[in-house]
């Protein structure tokens, strides 16, 4: 299907996804854990909230 400005746009499976991820990454790709992920995200989120809030004002 052509797209905008002529560019080709294809719609995947995620059985085809996976099959050229596997292709291009083999082994290397591993299952992600939802909730050891989002725990990193807030707890990114609360560092960054603090550092924010404790750093020394820019002079």
């Amino acid at each position: 299907m052509t797209g905008i400005n002529g560019l080709k746009t294809y719609t995947l499976s995620s059985s085809e996804i996976e099959v050229l991820l596997l292709t291009d990454f083999g082994g290397k790709l591993q299952p992600v854990d939802g909730a050891k992920l989002s725990k990193l995200k807030q707890r990114q989120a609360k560092t960054a909230v603090y550092k924010t809030r404790f750093s020394k004002p820019n002079t």
